[in-house]
């Protein structure tokens, strides 16, 4: 069994039953799939690795069963634990830095058509860290730009009043929502 804590704000998103997960930092191009078993039904403090005092916020214990058996796995191994929230088959999806919010409270990408960029108004059907699943506005293959770091568009950047960088949208098999803890 693998002891972990999810945030308050994720209770809701996680179950009993959820797939998981492991990455143990021993092994850590090795993955091992496991399942929530508990979730504790009362918060407690989160208390800081680095000072030993408790940071303010709330979390619950969640107990998990490791479905691989492997030897390599031992009592008191560090893992990252990923906790399959959601899963979303054949989803157009972009980077999250490619959703930008207009001045209308709108949300909106930036599209390279015919060479030519433009603000298209886009429906978000959710999102991991990384990625935003695009419901409408966005099609595979499209252009987009992304808020960040490649200096060689400057030319767009002066005009988007942001450093983009291009990608392309894509359709992935399954795009999985997951929360990563350690």
């Amino acid at each position: 069994t693998v002891e972990t804590e999810i945030s308050e704000y994720d209770l809701a998103k996680v179950r009993e039953g959820s797939d998981v997960t492991l990455r143990p930092e021993a092994y850590s191009s090795h993955a091992f799939r496991g399942r929530v078993t508990r979730i504790a039904s009362l918060a407690r403090q989160k208390i800081s690795r680095a000072t030993g005092k408790p940071t303010g916020l709330k979390v619950f214990d969640v107990s998990i069963e490791v479905l691989d058996r492997d030897e390599r796995l031992r009592p008191g191994l560090t893992a990252s634990v990923e906790i399959l929230v959601a899963e979303q088959a054949k989803a157009l999806y972009v980077p999250v830095a490619a959703v930008f919010v207009d001045e209308l409270d709108r949300v909106i990408a930036y599209r390279r058509r015919d060479g030519a960029w433009s603000a298209v108004l886009i429906e978000i059907d959710g999102s991991t860290d990384q990625v935003a699943i695009v419901r409408a506005g966005l099609e595979e293959g499209d252009e987009v730009v992304i808020f960040g770091a490649d200096p060689g568009l400057e030319d767009l950047a002066r005009n988007l009043d942001t450093i983009p960088y291009e990608i392309l949208a894509g359709i992935n098999d399954r795009v999985r929502r997951v929360y990563t803890y350690e």
